[in-house]
């Protein structure tokens, strides 16, 4: 897992167009499954998990 601070979360976020509050999935294998970008609520997010986790397992 990286380690998020300075430039390399300037990088990370640059690497996957994210540049404001985001959420990425991966799956197992680490590629990119789904962004949430932008606040959510605890209810919205729960779904995403379980849809997310449905997805990849």
């Amino acid at each position: 897992m990286p380690d998020f601070s300075g430039e390399q979360v300037t990088a990370f976020a640059r690497k996957f167009r994210v540049p404001h509050v985001t959420l990425l999935m991966f799956d197992g294998q680490g590629a990119l499954h789904r962004t949430v970008r932008g606040l959510q609520t605890s209810a919205h997010l729960a779904e995403v998990f379980a849809a997310h986790k449905a997805a990849v397992t």
